[in-house]
C-alpha cells in the first residue's frame, strides 16, 4: 500500500496535469470483514483492524492525497478510527461489512458519510431484514455509491436504491478493473466471462467491472427513471459534496472540464441511453469521439 500511494504521489509531482486530474486516493481496506462473501476479492491475509498511525504514515507517503477510506465498522477500534480520520479531513465509507444496524448507526454518528458500492461486497445469502443493505439504504445521513453495470446490481435493486437515496445522495462509480475491455479468458487470478463480468477465477466473486460510467448513467436513466440531469449529478455534484469540495460549475473563471453527450433511445425504442461524444479537460478537447451506442 505504501508503494502504491507513493507511486501516485510521484506521478502527481512529476506532471501538473496528472496532479490536477487526481482528486485523491481511496483506500478500500485493509480494515474490512474477513468473512467470505463480505470481503469479496480482497486477499484475506492482508485484512486487519484499523490503525490510525498506519493511516497517518500512508497519508504522509501520499503527500496528503488520501481523501477516502472504506472500512467495516464492526472491526475493533473502528469508531475511534473514524473520528480521528475525520479530524484529518478524510472521508470514511462503510463497505465489505457485516455490521448490524446498531453498529452502522454508531459509525454514522462517529462521522461515516458513505456506503461503498452498496449492494456488493456482501454475502450472497442474508437475513430478510434487517441486514447491512437495508440498514445503509435507510440511513439518510449516508451517501451511497453504486456500480450500475448490469453485473453488480440487478436493475430492480438499482431502482430501489435510487429511490431510497434519491438523486441527492447517490453516486455512480465505474469500479473499472485493469481487465476492463479484455476478451473473455483467465488472466492469472482473474477471469473475464463471456458476458463481460470480471470475477476471481473459478468463483462467483466479482472483481471489478469492465464498463465505463456512461453505461451506468444509461442504466440509471433507463431502469430507475432518473432524468439526465439527476443522473449527471451522481457523477459530478454529489461526489464533490461527499468530499467537501466546491461543486463543479461551468461559468466565467472556472476550469472548463466538461463533456458533450447525446441522450436518446436504444435500438428497441424502449430504453433511453446516454452516449458520451467528446471530453474537454481544461477547455481542451481530449480528442475522444464515441460513435458506438452504450450498452443498456
Amino acid at each position: 500500500t505504501a508503494h502504491g500511494v507513493h507511486t501516485i504521489r510521484a506521478a502527481c509531482e512529476r506532471d501538473p496535469e496528472i496532479n490536477r486530474r487526481v482528486l485523491g486516493i481511496h483506500l478500500e481496506g485493509p480494515a474490512i470483514s474477513q468473512r467470505e462473501g463480505y470481503r469479496g476479492a480482497h486477499p484475506k491475509e492482508f485484512i486487519r483492524n484499523p490503525q490510525i498511525d498506519e493511516l497517518k504514515r500512508l497519508h504522509e507517503f501520499s503527500g496528503n492525497r488520501i481523501v477516502l477510506v472504506t472500512l467495516a465498522p464492526e472491526r475493533e477500534g473502528s469508531l475511534e478510527f473514524i473520528r480521528e480520520s475525520r479530524a484529518m479531513g478524510i472521508v470514511i465509507s462503510l463497505g465489505h461489512s457485516a455490521a448490524d444496524s446498531a453498529t452502522i448507526v454508531k459509525a454514522v454518528e462517529a462521522g461515516a458519510t458513505l456506503s461503498t458500492h452498496l449492494g456488493n461486497g456482501i454475502a450472497v445469502e442474508l437475513p430478510r431484514h434487517p441486514n447491512p443493505i437495508w440498514s445503509q439504504a435507510a440511513e439518510d445521513r449516508l451517501f451511497a455509491s453504486v456500480i450500475a453495470d448490469d453485473h453488480h446490481l440487478d436493475r430492480a435493486v438499482l431502482k430501489v436504491l435510487f429511490r431510497a437515496k434519491t438523486a441527492e445522495r447517490l453516486i455512480l462509480v465505474s469500479d473499472a478493473s485493469p481487465l476492463a475491455g479484455l476478451r473473455a479468458g483467465v488472466y492469472g487470478e482473474w477471469e473475464v466471462e463471456v458476458s463481460g463480468k470480471i470475477v476471481v477465477a473459478g468463483t462467483a466473486y466479482l472483481a471489478g467491472a469492465n464498463q465505463p460510467l456512461e453505461v451506468g448513467l444509461s442504466n440509471l436513466i433507463a431502469s430507475a427513471g432518473a432524468t439526465p440531469l439527476e443522473a449527471l449529478r451522481t457523477v459530478t455534484r454529489n461526489p464533490a459534496r461527499l468530499l467537501e469540495r466546491a461543486e463543479p460549475l461551468l461559468s466565467p473563471g472556472e476550469e472548463a472540464d466538461f463533456i458533450l453527450f447525446r441522450p436518446g433511445e436504444t435500438a428497441d425504442k424502449t430504453k433511453r441511453s446516454f452516449r458520451v461524444k467528446q471530453v474537454f479537460i481544461g477547455g481542451k478537447s481530449c480528442g475522444i469521439e464515441n460513435s458506438s451506442p452504450s450498452a443498456t
